[in-house]
């Protein structure tokens, strides 16, 4: 692809690349600063403890003396009286008085001597506490130095990173003349965190030469089938919509008994309803979770750190956040599993497409985000195709069940608080460690509720019931769930790393289409002429949603970088 229509793509993945790579710095010198204020507080809690047994120790030391002075001076008048009331007959006087003086001067020779014990004893220890002062008050001197140290180390890294970016950036370079040696792009090793740097090397231009062609230059060379990161993040994130529309799939063959290509009959292991759909997300959550926590630590290696530095901090209202945004996506699950049942799962997943809209009402009422004119006739378009695949179609004779309509906008309105959720709790966890725990607050939420469906006190509708012989189908299906599950989120993982959030929401909006697809392909699901034009619909409206997101982004970013 030439160079000059690949600039306004490398600018727009050369911004996003600087805006994730700034998150991650600040991200990073946020966690640096936090374990150094803790570590700081440590020390100020050793060094207050000190203080207090110094203290507790001089007032034993006086309670002693004062304890041991009256002992003293009460045995010193008992020999005193002692000798007085019992004297020698041969002493007179002037041997009795030498006696007195020397058990007087022993006494006072006694407490000198312990006083002097006492004295050297806290003196050393007092020594040994001023050391240990000392010793802290330097270590506290180190850390806030390297602090600074490490403040000014990313402020610089950051720094050189825009400049090598700005620099980077894919620039159209007329063709060299034959005396001059061709461009080589250099392709840099990818960080830790999936960005890549593309640096433009030429050569500088060396003498005419006479050149003899040899019949080895002559010879055809054969060329290795190579993608770029952005084609290949490209095609990770078709391949993730893909297996999300398949898992849609799955789960209507578990709800419903089909004919899988036609030929093989199967499915229908449980029937649709809120205990048989929390049951089939129960035994998702429960293969899901445990691989999750295995990979967790490929994909981000501090994860488990994070999360136990997460629950020590105790921050209760960030906890809140991210158990609201496990319940509303638990919600949005159990919901949409209920939906596929009697619905199609192309109608099913178009109308829980809705999501995008509802998003923009929300971020209206809790941020004052009002939607510009643009996206408030994108929502009036997605509501239009909304309503064209739930009307009754073929002469009102064709309806769709009301409940199950109710069910996937529900879905929908709840993923949608999820996402608002994902954008306040990633700002403070990383990505990898909060899917851990997002998935784990799922299958919490999921073994509650299904302790409560066997309770007498729900109706129903909340029951469990599994075809007779259909225990394993059933197992086997969770655990192809999981799998799917799994695969679509490593999938979306790298691919967002490659090209960005913005340009993957872009082809995330192919999920009505290709879950129609797949269900007409696989389980010979067809839809409705009014069906597939309110399905084409949704898709172009929140297609057009996604894309004036990504270039109004690239417009403030260009006025960003104008002032």
């Amino acid at each position: 692809m030439p160079s000059d229509q690949s600039s306004p793509q490398g600018s727009g993945s050369t911004e996003a690349r600087l805006e994730q790579i700034n998150a991650d710095l600040d991200r990073l010198r946020q966690n640096l600063t936090s374990q150094l204020q803790g570590e700081i507080q440590q020390l100020q809690q050793h060094k207050t403890q000190l203080q207090q047994e110094i203290s507790s120790l001089e007032a034993q030391r006086r309670s002693l003396m004062q304890q041991m002075a009256p002992t003293l001076a009460a045995e010193l008048r008992n020999i005193v009286s002692r000798q007085s009331a019992n004297p020698s007959p041969n002493s007179s006087y002037s041997n009795g008085s030498p006696q007195v003086e020397n058990y007087s001067n022993n006494a006072n020779r006694l407490i000198s001597d312990l006083d002097e014990t006492f004295r050297s004893t806290f003196k050393t220890l007092q020594l040994d506490l001023n050391s240990y002062h000392s010793s802290l008050s330097q270590q506290l001197s180190q850390m806030y130095t390297l602090e600074q140290q490490g403040e000014a180390i990313l402020d610089a890294l950051v720094n050189r990173l825009k400049e090598e970016l700005n620099n980077s950036q894919p620039r159209y370079v007329a063709p060299p003349p034959v005396t001059s040696v061709q461009q080589s792009t250099a392709m840099q090793p990818t960080t830790d965190y999936g960005y890549e740097q593309t640096d433009i090397i030429q050569d500088e231009p060396l003498e005419p030469k006479v050149y003899t062609p040899s019949p080895k230059d002559t010879a055809p060379v054969k060329k290795e089938l190579t993608f770029s990161k952005p084609q290949l993040g490209l095609i990770l994130i078709l391949f993730s919509s893909l297996i999300l529309s398949l898992q849609n799939v799955v789960i209507s063959i578990i709800l419903n008994q089909s004919s899988i290509f036609g030929f093989i009959k199967t499915g229908g292991y449980i029937s649709p309803g809120i205990g048989n759909s929390l049951l089939i997300l129960f035994l998702r959550m429960i293969f899901v979770v445990p691989v999750m926590c295995l990979i967790a630590k490929s994909l981000h290696p501090s994860s488990f750190k994070d999360i136990e530095k997460f629950f020590e901090e105790r921050n209760w209202m960030l906890m809140a956040k991210v158990a609201g945004c496990g319940f509303a996506l638990f919600l949005s699950q159990v919901l949409i599993y209920t939906a596929l049942g009697p619905l199609s799962p192309g109608v099913a997943i178009t109308i829980f497409f809705i999501f995008p809209i509802v998003t923009l009402l929300l971020a209206w009422l809790s941020f004052g985000e009002r939607p510009s004119n643009i996206r408030w006739l994108v929502a009036f378009v997605v509501v239009l195709g909304v309503g064209l695949i739930s009307a009754p179609s073929g002469g009102a004779q064709l309806s769709l069940p009301f409940g199950s309509v109710l069910a996937a906008i529900f879905s929908g309105v709840s993923f949608a608080v999820h996402v608002l959720l994902i954008q306040a709790c990633t700002k403070k966890i990383h990505p990898v460690p909060f899917s851990v725990i997002n998935f784990g607050t799922i299958l919490v939420f999921a073994s509650i509720s299904l302790f409560l469906t066997f309770t007498p006190f729900m109706p129903d509708s909340w029951s469990i019931s599994v075809e007779p012989g259909k225990g394993f189908s059933v197992l086997l299906s969770g655990m192809i769930l999981g799998v799917l599950t799994l695969l679509s989120y490593l999938a979306n993982n790298i691919g967002v790393s490659y090209i960005g959030a913005a340009i993957s929401a872009i082809f995330g909006a192919t999920g009505p289409v290709l879950t129609s697809i797949l269900s007409l392909i696989i389980i010979g699901k067809t839809l409705s002429g009014q069906q597939v034009l309110g399905m084409l619909v949704v898709t172009a409206g929140v297609l057009a949603l996604n894309l004036e997101r990504l270039y109004g982004t690239k417009a403030k970013s260009k006025v960003k970088a104008a002032d």
